[in-house]
């Protein structure tokens, strides 16, 4: 039903002369749930009443609470002194410094406000410790490695002989005293 409604609207606000557009074209109130918007973000669904003057005006206890999570505190506080039968019009939003539109086109009621008057959102992330258990280094540590090799070069001699091979040794050592690291190679 609604939006056979809403599409009623639409056709009488296209069909009408630019000079005589109303929002409603009946003569009696009109009820229609609408997207709110809060400076280009939705925020949600709402239900607008459209009087036969064109005022507009929005049920208090749902606005509010779609705008508890963007609108400052005092502004939301202030404005639920101003609802009327739990209603709430695009003036008492002026009074409160904040602009509330119904835009036909996009058919939606558009807020716009100031920084100011805008929650402000602190976020915190905090960082978990991984599951590791660090090893605070020792005083006294070293490390001692050793290599062997055998090279064979065929090449030095046609004849197979023990002059053609040859035999490499090295060893390295490492030892640390608190910020202290000494080194050493030793190669045969």
């Amino acid at each position: 039903m609604r939006i056979l409604l809403s599409i009623y609207i639409l056709l009488c606000l296209l069909v009408l002369p630019a000079g005589a557009a109303k929002f409603n074209p009946t003569s009696q109130p009109l009820e229609l749930q609408t997207l709110l918007t809060m400076n280009g973000h939705a925020l949600g669904s709402v239900l607008i009443t459209i009087d036969t003057d064109d005022s507009i005006s929005l049920d208090s206890k749902q606005t509010l609470e779609l705008l508890s999570k963007s609108l400052s505190g005092d502004i939301i506080n202030q404005l639920k002194g101003e609802s009327k039968q739990g209603r709430l019009t695009p003036d008492d939003f002026k009074r409160k410094g904040v602009e509330l539109v119904f835009n036909p086109e996009l058919f939606e009621m558009q807020l716009t406000m100031q920084k100011a008057q805008q929650k402000e959102h602190a976020l915190s992330a905090i960082m978990k410790q991984p599951n590791r258990k660090y090893q605070a280094d020792a005083k006294l540590s070293g490390y001692l490695n050793s290599r062997a090799a055998l090279v064979h070069d065929e090449y030095k001699n046609q004849q197979a002989s023990d002059s053609n091979i040859t035999q490499y040794y090295q060893f390295e050592t490492g030892v640390r005293w608190k910020k202290n690291f000494l080194t050493s190679e030793f190669t045969l």
